[in-house]
């Protein structure tokens, strides 16, 4: 787990005011790299990949990794599967420990 993201999620619940929840989505995998979106399936229509289109930089953790990094700063209120038509994703709602 690179360190820019345990900064980043430690940062999070340093300025989450109490009772605050913080939500957060992730791609799930393993590595880097470049993307050209969106993608054809992509929702919203023409104006939408006209406003979206350009390559965008994606980093993968393990749902493993994940659990490990979230869990030191938050409580798990929900952690549920996304999009089963795609990719693999999880979807994190979390309070402050």
């Amino acid at each position: 787990m690179p360190e820019e993201f345990v900064r980043f999620v430690s940062d999070a619940s340093r300025i989450l005011e109490s009772n605050g929840v913080f939500y957060l989505n992730m791609k799930i995998g393993d590595g880097v790299e470049m993307r050209r979106v969106p993608k054809a399936n992509y929702p919203g229509g023409a104006e939408v990949h006209a406003k979206l289109q350009g390559d965008r930089f994606y980093a993968y953790y393990t749902e493993h990794a994940l659990d490990s990094v979230l869990s030191k700063a938050f409580e798990v209120r929900t952690k549920r599967a996304l999009a089963p038509h795609t990719e693999e994703m999880l979807e994190y709602w979390l309070v402050l420990r």
